[in-house]
């Protein structure tokens, strides 16, 4: 038995190029208990023809546990490389990522249009100095190609173009100064305009849109960075579906107007307690207290702690800012810190169109947290 695992040793090192310790304990484990076995029946029976046929037998079938045990070992070996490779293989192929993105994309201009009870849109990204239109619903063909000319806005207006004669608004998406995509929508079936809280509503899903699209292209960016490949594109991976989840919300859980006018203006007054106490957001709250100024105290809090929900992360990242930390750098900076627009700008790399449009989106998402806590 020495000799055989001598052998078996060198053939796995020399031969297969294998790590022996790899599956050592296991087969020196089940061969020695096998051999304890064989030993103690043949002390036991006296060794006659019978237990020597028996001892051949179980000293064959140790080996055959040995053999059974060591392809165990290989095929969970082989497989767990073959999912490493798997994963490299979805991480460098364009064609998976891009399925993917279109999947997530498509999934929030459907739930857009029936929000916005209008019959069709697209979304188109940029790529170079034109825009391909990637999902679409009962407008312009997937694949078609948009001039900068033709899509390229500041904030939500109507096109200037003849050429997309069905589309009645365009949304921008960016990233930084840079427009990396476009949201376009076809005219409402009941009426004739959109409401001024269903335009908010499209501005912040094509910012949540964008967010996709700037996240995916990060990813789609690391293919060659081998050694940290796999934890880099989990972690994109789950901000693209954490940036997901915040469009189809912000799409299917739209606040009242008249209730968002009311979180932007208690935010305008998060210094003054005596204000924010006698603000009837208190009251929608649920915010109580003796005075009005504990009351202020109170809903100043609230604010505070509600802003500081919509960090990504526990540690804020050195500036340039990431696209996934505009709502809440916007929101923190301008009315906790008090810090000047123009400084959030020149911090987040952005003009006055894009920080206006955060600001509005970032106010409205949390109106919406705070609906959510009303309703808990």
């Amino acid at each position: 038995m020495f000799v055989l695992g001598l052998s078996v040793a060198r053939h796995q090192t020399w031969t297969e190029r294998r790590a022996t310790l790899q599956d050592f304990p296991l087969t020196t484990v089940s061969t020695l208990l096998l051999a304890g076995i064989v030993t103690y029946l043949a002390w036991i029976w006296g060794a006659p023809v019978q237990g020597l046929a028996t001892v051949t037998a179980l000293i064959i079938l140790a080996i055959g546990f040995y053999d059974l045990t060591r392809e165990f070992l290989e095929r969970q070996r082989m497989r767990n490389e073959s999912q490493f490779r798997r994963q490299l293989r979805q991480l460098e192929s364009e064609s998976d990522g891009e399925s993917a993105l279109k999947s997530r994309l498509q999934e929030g201009l459907e739930l857009l249009c029936q929000t916005l009870n209008v019959p069709g849109g697209f979304v188109a990204i940029r790529q170079g100095d034109e825009f391909i239109v990637m999902v679409s619903r009962f407008s312009v063909p997937v694949g078609s190609v948009l001039s900068k000319s033709l899509v390229a806005c500041d904030d939500v207006t109507e096109p200037h173009s003849d050429q997309l004669p069905l589309i009645a608004l365009l949304a921008p998406s960016f990233e930084g100064p840079t427009q990396v995509a476009v949201v376009g929508i076809r005219r409402p079936r009941s009426r004739m305009e959109i409401s001024s809280g269903n335009l908010e509503l499209l501005a912040e899903a094509s910012d949540h849109i964008g967010t996709i699209v700037t996240l995916s292209n990060v990813q789609s960016g690391q293919e060659n960075r081998i050694s940290t490949v796999i934890a880099e594109s989990q972690q994109k991976a789950d901000e693209i579906n954490s940036a997901t989840e915040d469009l189809i919300d912000s799409i299917s859980r739209d606040p009242d107007v008249d209730f968002v006018k009311l979180v932007e203006d208690g935010l305008r007054h998060l210094p003054d307690t005596i204000t924010l106490g006698q603000s009837p957001l208190a009251a929608i709250l649920g915010v109580e207290a003796e005075t009005h100024i504990e009351r202020g105290k109170e809903l100043q809090q609230l604010l505070i702690n509600s802003i500081e929900l919509l960090k990504p992360s526990e540690k804020r990242p050195p500036e340039p800012l990431p696209r996934i930390w505009y709502n809440h750098a916007v929101l923190h900076d301008a009315y906790v810190e008090g810090v000047q627009n123009r400084e959030i700008m020149a911090r987040l790399y952005i003009s006055e169109g894009t920080f206006n449009r955060t600001r509005r989106n970032a106010i409205r998402g949390m109106a919406r947290l705070l609906v959510e806590k009303i309703s808990a």
